[in-house]
This record gives C-alpha cells, sequence and structure tokens, in this order.
C-alpha cells in the first residue's frame, strides 16, 4: 500500500509534465526474466520500473539537490531491495505455477483412508438389502415344493388359483429385486462421488496454495502416456489429503 500511494503520486505528478508514451516507451525496453514488461508481470514488477522513472523525472523537473539526494540515498536503496525480493519471488511462483503436473487419481482414491470407510458402510447396507431379496425367494421357494409335493391332491380349481398365487408372487419378487439392484447401484454411485469429491476439493485448494494453474488427473485409460516421476505430485496429494481427514 505505501509503494502504492508513492506510485500514484509520482505518476500524477509526471502525467501533468510529459506525454503519455515518452516514460512508458523506456519502461518497456527493460525485461524481467528475458520477457518484455507489460501489465501482466506478476507482482506488478513493472510498476516498481515505472516508479523509478517517475520519481527520476520528477526530481529533475524540481532540480533541487535535496530531492533528489533524498531519492538516491533513500527511496532508491528501498525501491532497489523490493524489486530484487519480489523479481526471485515471482521467478520461482512463475517457475512452479507454469510446471505441468499431475496425480493418479486411482491411486488417490485406493489411499485415501476415507475410502475404505465409505466402502465399508455401502457393503453392508448392501449386504443387508440383498439378503431382504434372498430372504423372499428363499420362501418362495418354499411355497414352490409344497405346491409339486401337493398339486396330485388339489383340484384344477386349486391348481390354477396356486398357480396364479405363485406366478404373481414370482413377479413382485423380480420386481423388488430390480428395484432393489438399482438401489444399490445408486448407493455404490453415491459412495463413490464422496470420495471423488473430497479429492477435487483438496486437489483444488492443494493446486490454489502451491500456485499450480493446472493440474492433471491419470486415470489409466491413455489420458497421460507417459511423465516425467517429477511431475507425479499423487504420493504429496494423498498424504495432504488423508492427514487432511484425519483431522476432521
Amino acid at each position: 500500500m505505501f509503494l502504492k500511494n508513492i506510485f500514484l503520486f509520482f505518476e500524477n505528478k509526471t502525467q501533468r509534465r510529459t506525454k503519455k508514451t515518452s516514460i512508458k516507451t523506456r519502461v518497456l525496453c527493460y525485461t524481467h526474466h528475458g520477457k518484455q514488461l507489460d501489465e501482466n508481470t506478476p507482482f506488478s514488477v513493472m510498476r516498481l520500473y515505472k516508479l523509478f522513472f517517475y520519481i527520476c523525472f520528477f526530481c529533475k523537473e524540481k532540480n533541487t539537490n535535496i530531492q533528489t539526494n533524498f531519492f538516491m540515498k533513500k527511496l532508491f536503496p528501498l525501491i532497489a531491495v523490493v524489486a530484487i525480493i519480489l523479481s526471485i519471488v515471482s521467478f520461482f511462483y512463475s517457475q512452479n505455477s507454469s510446471k505441468q503436473v499431475y496425480v493418479d487419481v486411482n491411486k488417490l482414491l485406493e489411499g485415501y483412508k476415507r475410502t475404505k470407510i465409505v466402502r465399508g458402510e455401502f457393503e453392508a447396507k448392501a449386504k443387508t438389502l440383498k439378503s431382504n431379496v434372498d430372504s423372499l425367494v428363499t420362501d418362495w421357494q418354499k411355497e414352490l415344493k409344497i405346491y409339486e409335493k401337493e398339486r396330485s391332491k388339489m383340484s384344477k380349481k386349486e391348481l390354477a388359483l396356486k398357480q396364479e398365487l405363485l406366478s404373481n408372487k414370482q413377479q413382485q419378487i423380480n420386481n423388488y429385486q430390480q428395484a432393489i439392484q438399482k438401489q444399490i447401484q445408486e448407493e455404490d454411485k453415491k459412495a463413490t462421488q464422496t470420495v471423488i469429491n473430497d479429492i477435487n476439493d483438496y486437489v483444488k485448494e492443494y493446486g490454489e496454495k502451491k500456485g499450480y494453474k493446472i493440474i492433471f488427473g491419470a486415470s489409466g485409460s491413455g489420458n497421460i502416456m507417459y511423465a516425467d516421476k517429477a511431475t507425479d505430485l499423487t504420493q504429496e496429494v494423498l498424504k495432504g489429503l488423508n492427514s487432511e481427514f484425519e483431522g476432521k
């Protein structure tokens, strides 16, 4: 905020006395890590260079030794130190953010501790649902055996009625079995999505914190055919993911 106020002060002073292109032209001749400075330069390094020229111009216009000495002895060292620090930080930031990295999604799913818990809860629920279906099927099979054993003693009317009852019950069991199967599939999808959401949220948070512009997700389907081991963040992300889960 302090440097911003200084910059705005000298910029306003200077723009009253010079053409729009006079200072900007000289600023653009400077480079930052081999690239021409522009308004997109990280951490507004360009503004520091512009501030340097604004102050020089202002001092020249005033033509006073006191102001020149004050700038050379006080402000210039401060600006130079800040510019160096920001340049170093922006260099490492740009190196990190421009690096292409990836995570192995399958390994994250397998290694994430919540996956085992969610999977266990799902399997217990699915087992209960399947046991209900199995119980109905067992009862129907018992009735069928009794019918086959006693059918010889039944009249035609009793046979027709019993066959209709068994057929209707079988259809009901089949419908129920299909509904349960669909519910199990939905529960499985829900459980998997819960874990995936955790992973996606953490990877997004991790990427923003580390300054990465993009993190690829390898799923083993050929979306990443080759990558250097140094670009694999799977273990680092997995470690942080489990630490965050255990801390909840």
